[in-house]
C-alpha cells in the first residue's frame, strides 16, 4: 500500500475510527466486512489503507485494486494480484485453483480458512465499480463466510455517476443485507476540515479567506482540494486567477464523455454563473438557435455531469461549471450572458417578480456581456428590492461594481457618496468588516468636515472599532477628541454622544483619566436626545470606566441597559461590546457564570437574526471561558463556530490564541504554535491588543513546548505592556516563574550539580521577584479572590521549586487546593504533579502523601485531556513505583444522586477516587471505551457538561450529606 500522507487524512478523523473500529474486529477474532463508497476523489483509498496501516503488525494484508478495462476483462484480477503480493504461504496452490472460476469462491474461502487458523487477515480490494462480475461474487461469499474466524473484507466503491443497470447496484444491494457488514459513506469535507488539510499542506494555520476560497471551490473534496493548494504559499489569501492544469483534466473528465450537443447544453446552463430553471435555460436556448433542450439536460444528467433539484439545474461539481465558463471564447461569451439577460428582463416583462437574486443576476449577465449601463441600473435597482434583506453578500457584491462603474456612466443620479453610504450599510449588516471599513474611510475622505462636521464626526466614530477589528490595532485619542471637536457643534446631538462615547471607551485602554467625566456627559446627552445606539454606546463606556475603578453593581447596571438599548437600534456590534463588558463587570476571570450569560446572550443574538460573525465574536469568549473551566470538549465546539466561519481579524486572533493554549495543555504543542503564529500576524505580534490573551498563551505554549527561555520573555513582555494590564495577565508572573525553575532544574539533572550555568539563572529570579513581588491583577484590585490567591501560590511554589526549597510538597498541594476553589483544573493537574514530585523525592514518610498527589493530579489530567502532564505523571509513577489504586469507598450516598446504575455507581466512585480510565477499566472488567461509555451517561443524567464539573457535583453533594 502507498504510504499515505497526513494531508490525505486530515479531517477525517471519525471516519478513520469507524474503518478501524470494523478492521480491528479481525485481530479480536471476529469476521466482519467493511464497505466504503463515496464519489471520486473523496478519500476512500486513503481511509482504508491507514485503517489497515494501523493493524499491519497484527495482520496479514491482501491487497489488489480494480482496474478501469473497457475492452479487456480479466476475472478476478485484483483477487489475483492480491495472493501474488502477499506471497503469503500456499498462494500458488490457491492461484491454481482459482483458475476455474467457478470454483474460485470455495477455493479462497478455503485459503482463507488455512490463513485465519493462525493470523488475522485483512482483504482489502479497491475501486470495485470497475470488478468483473466473477470478483463481486467471491467477494459476496466470503461476506457472507462464517462469523468465528478473524478475517476482514474491506471494499471501497464509487456509488456515484454510474449507470442504473451497473452490476454494483445489485451488488450492494445483496452484500449490505447481510449481518457483520457495515458501510461507510464518505461524504465531503466540511469548513474546519478543508482548513486543516490546509494546514497540513502549507506547513502553517492559512488565512480564512483562503479557507473560504479553497472550500467553496473544492465542495469539500479532498482530492480537488489538495490540487487547489498545490504551491500555494503560506501568506496566501486567495487563489489565483485560473485553475491548475491537471485539476481541470480531472473535474472535466465526465463531461468530456458527453455527447456534442451535450456539452454545447451543459456549457449554456455554466454561463449562467448559478442554478438555473428549465424554463429559463430553455428561453436563452430557443434565443440562440441552438437545439433541443430536453435531450441534452437528460445526457448531462445521466453522465453525473449536472444534477436536478424540481426544476433548478446545476453541476454536480462547482468547479465544473467554472472550468467551462471560463474556457469560452469572448465573444460566445458575451453573447451567451446577453441572451440570459434578454431572456429573465423578457420574463419579467411578462410578470416575473423583481427580486433581489435576480436583479443581481440581471447585473451580473449584463457586466460579462460589456453592457455597462444595464449593469449598472440593475445593480442599483438590486438595493431597492432587497429592503429587509440587505444583509447580503452578492448586494455587496453588485454595489461594490456600482461604485466601480460609477464614473463611467454618464446621468449617474446617485453620487458617489450615496452608493458608498449603501455599501457600508450592507456590509455592516452582512458582517464583512473589511468592506465596511473600506467604505467608511471612503466617505471620511468624501465628506468635507467644514461643510457636514455631524456627518464627519460620526464617520470617525464608526471608522474606530473597525481599525480594531480589522488588525489595524487600537486608534489613538486624537482621532477621537476630532470627532468629538466636530460634533460639538451641535452639542445635544446623539453624534456628540456617540463621539463622547467613542473617546471615554478609548481612554479606558489608553489610561486616559478623563474617560469618567466624557463618558457620564455622553449618557446624559445620549439620553436627552434619545437615540439608543447612542444610548449603548455611551453606557457601554460608563460601564467599562465602572469596571476598571472596582463599581462593579453600577457597570452590571449599565452594561445590562446598554444590551437593551442595542438591540431596540439593531446594532450588534454594540450588543457584543455590552455583553463583553457585562462579563467584565461579573468578573474579569473567565468562569462558568460568564459562560452561561455569553451562551445567553449568543442564543439571543441568533434569535434575532444578526449576522454570524457577531455569534463568532461571543463565541470566542465563551469558548475560552469552557476552556478555563476544564471543558476542553466544549471549547473545541465553540472554536468551530468562531473558525468554521470567515471571522475577522480580531475574532479570528482570539479563536487561534484559545485554541492554542487548548492545543498546549493538551500536548499538540505544534498545532498551538501555528495557531499563535497566525494570531501574531493577524495582529501585529504580542502587544498589540490588551484584551487578547497572546503573550500569555505564547508563554504557555513555550513551556510546554520546552523553551523555557522563549516562555519568560514572553511572559515579561505582557508583564511590562504598557496601558491596563492584558487580559489574563495574571498567569504571566508565574509562567514567568515557571521558566526559570524549569531551567534550574534542567541544568541541574544535566550536570548533576548545582550552580550549572544556563541560559536563564538565579539571576533571573531574584530580578522578577523584585520587578514584581506580587502577581498582576486584571482590573482595580480589590484585595485577595480565590483567583489571585491561587496564582500568588503558584508563583511562590515555582520560586521554591526553582530554590530547592524543602517545603516544596506542601506549597504544592496549598496550590492545587487553592486552584480547585478557584476553578483553575488546567493548575490543579500541574500542582498535584508538582506536589507528587516533591514529595515522593523526600523521606518515606512523605510517601503517602505523595502517592496520593499522583493519583489525583493523574485523575484531573485524564479528565482534561492534559496530555503532557499526564505523561509526566505516569514517567513518575515508573521511577517512584506508585501502586495501583486501593478500593474505594462510594462517593456520595446513593439518595444524594438518585437514578445512577449499579455499574454507573462504581464508575463514579473510582473517577472522584483518582483512577484513570484504564484502572477503572482493569478494576471492573471493562474495556477503556465502555468507561468512556458509562462516563458520557453519568454526565447526562447529572447535567454536567464535563468530567471536571461532574467530580465538582460530587464534592458539593458530598458535603451537602456530611452536613446533615
Amino acid at each position: 500500500m502507498a504510504l499515505r500522507t497526513s494531508a490525505e487524512l486530515a479531517g477525517r478523523a471519525e471516519e478513520l475510527a469507524s474503518a478501524d473500529a470494523v478492521l480491528s474486529a479481525a485481530a479480536g477474532g471476529h469476521s466482519r466486512t467493511l464497505v466504503v463508497t463515496g464519489p471520486t476523489g473523496i478519500g476512500k483509498t486513503a481511509l482504508v489503507e491507514a485503517a489497515c496501516a494501523e493493524l499491519s503488525d497484527r495482520a496479514l494484508l491482501l491487497v489488489g485494486g480494480c482496474l478501469p478495462l473497457q475492452t479487456l476483462t480479466v476475472p478476478l484480477l485484483p483477487l489475483r494480484s492480491a495472493l501474488r503480493e502477499s506471497r503469503a504461504p500456499g498462494h500458488e496452490a490457491c492461484l491454481a485453483e482459482m483458475e476455474v472460476v467457478d470454483k474460485a469462491p470455495r477455493a479462497l474461502d478455503a485459503y482463507l480458512d488455512d490463513l485465519t487458523a493462525t493470523t488475522p487477515v485483512i482483504v482489502f480490494v479497491d475501486d470495485v465499480q470497475w470488478a468483473d462480475q466473477s470478483t463481486l461474487d467471491v467477494l459476496h461469499y466470503l461476506a457472507a463466510g462464517p462469523t468465528g474466524r478473524p478475517l476482514a473484507l474491506a471494499v471501497t466503491a464509487r456509488d456515484q455517476g454510474l449507470p442504473d443497470d451497473h452490476p454494483l447496484h445489485r451488488w450492494l444491494a445483496d452484500v449490505l443485507r447481510l449481518p457483520r457488514v457495515s458501510r461507510l459513506q464518505v461524504g465531503g469535507l466540511d469548513r474546519t476540515a478543508t482548513e486543516q488539510v490546509l494546514t497540513t499542506l502549507m506547513g502553517s494555520v492559512p488565512h480564512q479567506s483562503l479557507v473560504e476560497d479553497v472550500f467553496g471551490r473544492a465542495a469539500g473534496n479532498p482530492y480537488l482540494t489538495r490540487l487547489l493548494a498545490g504551491g500555494l504559499r503560506p501568506s496566501a489569501r486567495r487563489l489565483p486567477e485560473g485553475l491548475p492544469e491537471d485539476l481541470s483534466t480531472a473535474v472535466m473528465r465526465s463531461w468530456r464523455e458527453l455527447s456534442g450537443p451535450a456539452r454545447e447544453m451543459t456549457s449554456l446552463v455554466a454561463v449562467a454563473g448559478r442554478p438555473v430553471t428549465v424554463r429559463l435555460l430553455t428561453a436563452v436556448a430557443d434565443g440562440l438557435g441552438m437545439g433541443a433542450v430536453t435531450p441534452a439536460v437528460q445526457e448531462g444528467l445521466g453522465g453525473h455531469v449536472l444534477r436536478q433539484a424540481g426544476d433548478t439545474l446545476w453541476f454536480h461539481h462547482p468547479l465544473q461549471a467554472e472550468v467551462l465558463a471560463g474556457g469560452l471564447d469572448v465573444v460566445r461569451g458575451r453573447e451567451w450572458n446577453a441572451a440570459y439577460a434578454s431572456a429573465l428582463e423578457t420574463a419579467i416583462d411578462s410578470g416575473d417578480p423583481v427580486t433581489l437574486e435576480s436583479a443581481v443576476a440581471l447585473s451580473d449577465y449584463y457586466h460579462r456581456a460589456e453592457d455597462l449601463e444595464s449593469a449598472y441600473r440593475w445593480a442599483l435597482r438590486a438595493w431597492e428590492v432587497a429592503e429587509r434583506t440587505r444583509a447580503s453578500r452578492e448586494l455587496l457584491r453588485v454595489l461594490q461594481r456600482a461604485i466601480d462603474l460609477h464614473p463611467r456612466i454618464s446621468g449617474a443620479t446617485d453620487s458617489l457618496e450615496v452608493l458608498l453610504d449603501r455599501l457600508r450599510v450592507t456590509a455592516e449588516a452582512t458582517g464583512v468588516v473589511d468592506e465596511e471599513l473600506q467604505a467608511v474611510e471612503a466617505l471620511v475622505r468624501l465628506v468635507d468636515p467644514a461643510e457636514r462636521p455631524l456627518i464627519a464626526s460620526q464617520l470617525r466614530v464608526r471608522r474606530r472599532p473597525l481599525l480594531v477589528l480589522t488588525g489595524a490595532g487600537l486608534p489613538g485619542l486624537d482621532d477621537a477628541r476630532a470627532a468629538v471637536d466636530l460634533a460639538a457643534t451641535a452639542p445635544a446631538s446623539w453624534q456628540h454622544a456617540a463621539a463622547l462615547a467613542e473617546l471615554a471607551r478609548s481612554g479606558v485602554w489608553l489610561a486616559d483619566p478623563d474617560a469618567g467625566r466624557h463618558a457620564t456627559r455622553a449618557v446624559e446627552i445620549a439620553r436627552g436626545a434619545g437615540d439608543p445606539r447612542a444610548l449603548s454606546l455611551a453606557l457601554t463606556a460608563r460601564g467599562m470606566v465602572a469596571v476598571q475603578e472596582g463599581r462593579s453593581r453600577q457597570a452590571l447596571a449599565d452594561t445590562r441597559e446598554a444590551c437593551e438599548s442595542a438591540l431596540v437600534a439593531g446594532d450588534w456590534r454594540a450588543y457584543t461590546n455590552a455583553v463583553l463588558w457585562q462579563c467584565n463587570a461579573m468578573s474579569p476571570h473567565p468562569n462558568e457564570a460568564t459562560a452561561d450569560l455569553l451562551l445567553h446572550r449568543r442564543d439571543e443574538l441568533e434569535a434575532r437574526g444578526a449576522p454570524h460573525l457577531h455569534v463568532a465574536d461571543l463565541a470566542v469568549f465563551e469558548a475560552q471561558a469552557r476552556l478555563m473551566m476544564g471543558d476542553g470538549e466544549a471549547c473545541r465546539d465553540l472554536l468551530r463556530i468562531t473558525l468554521g466561519s470567515d471571522p475577522y481579524a480580531f475574532v479570528d486572533a482570539q479563536s487561534r490564541v484559545t485554541a492554542a493554549m487548548l492545543d498546549a495543555w493538551q500536548g499538540r504543542t505544534a498545532q498551538a504554535r501555528m495557531h499563535l503564529d497566525r494570531a501574531g500576524e493577524l495582529l501585529g505580534g504580542t502587544g498589540s491588543y490588551g484584551n487578547v490573551p497572546i503573550a500569555t498563551a505564547s508563554a504557555l505554549v513555550a513551556i510546554c513546548s520546552g523553551q523555557p527561555e522563549v516562555a519568560f520573555g514572553e511572559a515579561m513582555t505582557g508583564a511590562r505592556a504598557d496601558g491596563l494590564p492584558p487580559h489574563l495577565c495574571e498567569w504571566l508572573v508565574p509562567l514567568a516563574a515557571r521558566a526559570v525553575a524549569d531551567r534550574l532544574e534542567a541544568d541541574r539533572d544535566r550536570a548533576g550539580v548545582d550552580g550549572a550555568e544556563g541560559l536563564l539563572g538565579p539571576a533571573d529570579l531574584d530580578r522578577l521577584l523584585e520587578e514584581f513581588p506580587r502577581v498582576l491583577v486584571d482590573g482595580p484590585d480589590a484585595g485577595p479572590t480565590p483567583l489571585t490567591k491561587a496564582m500568588q501560590a503558584w508563583y511562590d511554589a515555582e520560586v521554591a521549586r526553582a530554590r530547592r526549597d524543602a517545603r516544596a510538597g506542601a506549597m504544592w498541594t496549598d496550590v492545587a487546593t487553592m486552584s480547585d476553589r478557584a476553578s483553575l483544573p488546567w493548575v490543579s493537574a500541574y500542582a498535584w504533579w508538582r506536589a507528587a514530585e516533591a514529595f515522593l523525592s523526600e523521606s518515606r514518610s512523605a510517601r503517602p502523601s505523595g502517592i496520593q498527589a499522583w493519583r489525583k493530579g493523574r485523575a484531573l489530567a485524564d479528565l482534561l485531556g492534559a496530555a503532557s502532564i499526564a505523561q509526566d505523571l505516569d514517567a513518575l509513577a515508573r521511577i517512584a513505583r506508585v501502586p495501583p489504586a486501593p478500593d474505594v469507598a462510594p462517593a456520595v450516598p446513593a439518595e444524594a444522586l438518585p437514578g445512577l446504575t449499579a455499574r454507573e455507581r462504581e464508575v463514579l466512585d473510582l473517577v472522584v477516587a483518582g483512577a484513570t480510565y484504564a484502572e477503572i477499566a482493569e478494576r471492573l472488567v471493562i474495556s477503556e471505551k465502555t468507561v468512556s461509555s458509562h462516563v458520557s451517561h453519568l454526565l447526562r443524567k447529572t447535567g454536567t457538561s464535563s468530567r471536571v464539573e461532574l467530580s465538582r457535583l460530587v464534592a458539593r453533594r458530598r458535603e451537602t450529606s456530611d452536613g446533615g
